[in-house]
């Protein structure tokens, strides 16, 4: 799949759900919430696997794939928690202008078996969402050579395709992390125990937070501001930050040791280093960009559609 074909599928995406929004609207038809987990991944991968369909693209040639030495998939899940502290504190400086939409999710999630939501929320899940982006998203714009590119761009529109400021803030991290332990690794397969421990975790701290959660129906500035009376949200947020971005220095830097150590096991540490050296280009030679008119339509409208949500919340 072409890069030009991957962006005219996220506007599809696009369209697809907000074509299902407005059935709700105007038919008043109301899914439970395990139904609504469900249809939300049936929209990305339908459109997706029409277009691997219509453009004759082989998953093998764009998914990485390859046997992992036995112990890499413990190392990813060490990787996983050492990346864990990042990505709460990208959390935690979102919710200084925006609200925990996680939370509000989780609260009318409260209703479903533990087991059901970690293998919707914490399993399956997070395996489709990593073949579309760091498949078939990914694997497209690295095909122009622009691997770093590829990468922010991948993790971006997985950020984007949340819908709201909150959930896209460290989303985009957390692809951008995922990217790298691919390139390190050389499988997806590794992504996707990222994803799925990332997940897990939060079904976990959700079921253990079940009675607190339900009490304030979701509102994570309450819940914060009744655990500290007498402190204000964004005291509380900005010390957090401090305390966690100390803790987030320490563990990162050992992430990306980490990292280095997963690609010298798969035998990938030449390909994993070559991918932050500056590519040399022929005289005339232009860079191919990966953005097209379909994927500026679709950024333009989610970004609009957020901006609205903030200024008109529902």
């Amino acid at each position: 799949m072409s890069k030009r074909a991957v962006n005219w599928l996220f506007l599809v995406y696009l369209f697809v759900e907000a074509g299902l929004v407005a059935l709700v609207l105007l038919t008043g038809i109301r899914f439970s919430v395990l139904s609504s987990i469900i249809l939300t991944q049936v929209i990305l991968l339908v459109p997706t696997l029409i277009f691997l369909l219509v453009t004759k693209t082989k998953v093998s040639e764009m998914i990485p794939h390859k046997k992992l030495h036995p112990v890499t998939p413990l190392l990813c899940i060490v990787y996983t928690g050492l990346c864990m502290p990042l990505i709460l504190v990208v959390n935690m400086i979102s919710l200084l202008f925006v609200d925990n939409e996680a939370t509000r999710m989780a609260a009318g999630m409260m209703g479903l078996p533990g087991w059901v939501m970690i293998l919707a929320v914490g399993i399956l899940g997070p395996v489709n969402e990593e073949f579309l982006f760091r498949g078939t998203f990914y694997g497209s714009y690295r095909k122009t050579g622009r691997i770093l590119a590829a990468m922010f761009m991948s993790a971006f529109l997985f950020g984007l395709t949340h819908l709201n400021f909150n959930q896209m803030s460290y989303a985009i991290v957390m692809g951008i992390l995922a990217v790298l332990l691919i390139e390190a690794t050389g499988s997806i397969v590794s992504s996707m125990i990222l994803h799925a421990c990332i997940n897990t975790f939060s079904v976990l701290v959700t079921l253990l937070q079940r009675n607190i959660i339900s009490e304030g129906n979701g509102n994570a500035r309450e819940m914060i501001e009744e655990m500290m009376p007498g402190v204000s949200f964004t005291r509380i947020m900005l010390m957090a930050i401090f305390v966690y971005g100390m803790i987030a220095l320490a563990a990162t830097t050992l992430a990306v040791l980490l990292l280095v150590g997963i690609s010298y096991i798969e035998k990938r540490n030449v390909e994993f280093f070559n991918i932050f050296k500056k590519q040399k280009k022929t005289e005339g030679e232009k860079k191919e960009t990966l953005w097209s008119i379909p994927l500026g339509i679709a950024v333009v409208l989610s970004f609009a559609y957020m901006i609205i949500e903030v200024l008109l919340p529902a």
